[in-house]
């Protein structure tokens, strides 16, 4: 604001305090016009979030009427919002959309905030679908309640991928207990060694038998020690050659017996995945009968 004057001492008193009260209400005038402006576009840019956010998102007011119906919620259930603005909440449980929506909405009216409630609706289609719901309630300027407003996320995808995967990792259980019977049940001793470590996890009642050691003992071993120590360069490129192509040649060996001299044993192996990891298995079939036949032929011929 700028006053001047042709002569000195032109402005009287009264008249300077009458030009700050002026300038200071035409800067008052010019802030809240501002304020106004930047309220304006921070509610037009609020709006433009919530009605194209992801979310199903609606408004009631302290009656429980719907005043807000975005896009997200619209898809959702097939309603619009020029269809539901105007409705009150009990209209939503007659439609079969979220129809626990009215008793909760009486809840947050009295203080409580409901978050993160899985709960079942109904499309217009009348398909069912499951969301997870959040109501909170709405504090207006006054501090008093001026509503509540309802976040809703579609889970029906996850759930049904969710429920997938529980039935797969079901058959997966089955599929690796009836193997394990198999194993369990085989006239050839098994070992089951992790393919990274060359650890044994698992043995069968063969192994049991044919090393004279309880599986207990041999679980957490490394796999080289069944073989006596003039064999176990052999058994360890076997070993090698079995994780890099996912199965080995027939090789005899001999396995190390604590209760007595080592058996001759025919080693075959192959790589599988067992409780999501690669683990090599260790075929020893016992062939001392055979290598004996054998060795008796040879000294009779």
């Amino acid at each position: 604001l700028d006053i001047s004057a042709m002569e000195s001492d032109a402005f009287k008193p009264e008249d300077i305090s009458l030009m700050e009260t002026l300038g200071g209400l035409l800067a008052l005038a010019i802030d809240k016009a501002d304020y106004l402006e930047h309220t304006s576009q921070t509610r037009d840019y609020l709006e433009n979030l919530i009605a194209n956010a992801g979310d199903g998102i609606f408004v009631l007011d302290p009656a429980g009427v719907v005043v807000r119906w975005n896009l997200g919620v619209e898809r959702l259930t097939g309603y619009s919002a020029d269809e539901m603005r105007g409705r009150a909440i009990r209209y939503l449980g007659s439609l079969g959309v979220f129809p626990r929506a009215e008793d909760r909405f009486s809840r947050v009216m009295k203080g409580e905030r409901i978050e993160g409630v899985e709960e079942k609706t109904r499309s217009r289609q009348g398909i069912e679908l499951d969301v997870v719901l959040t109501m909170s309630p709405i504090i207006g300027p006054s501090g008093a309640l001026a509503g509540v407003s309802a976040i809703v996320r579609d889970v029906t995808e996850r759930r049904r991928l969710e429920e997938g995967l529980s039935a797969m990792h079901g058959r997966i259980l089955e599929s690796e207990a009836r193997f394990m019977e198999v194993i369990e049940k085989a006239h050839d001793a098994i070992f089951l060694v992790d393919a990274r470590d060359s650890i044994i996890i698992q043995a069968n009642l063969k192994a049991e038998e044919m090393t004279s050691t309880n599986r207990e003992r041999l679980i957490g071993r490394p796999f080289l020690e069944l073989h006596p120590d003039e064999e176990r360069d052999g058994a360890k490129k076997q070993f090698q050659e079995t994780v890099r192509t996912g199965a080995g040649p027939s090789v005899d060996f001999h396995l190390m017996d604590g209760g007595g001299p080592p058996r001759d044993v025919e080693v075959t192996s192959s790589v599988l995945h067992h409780g999501g990891r690669s683990v090599v298995q260790w075929f020893c079939r016992d062939i001392s009968d055979r290598r004996r036949a054998e060795q008796e032929k040879e000294a009779l011929h």
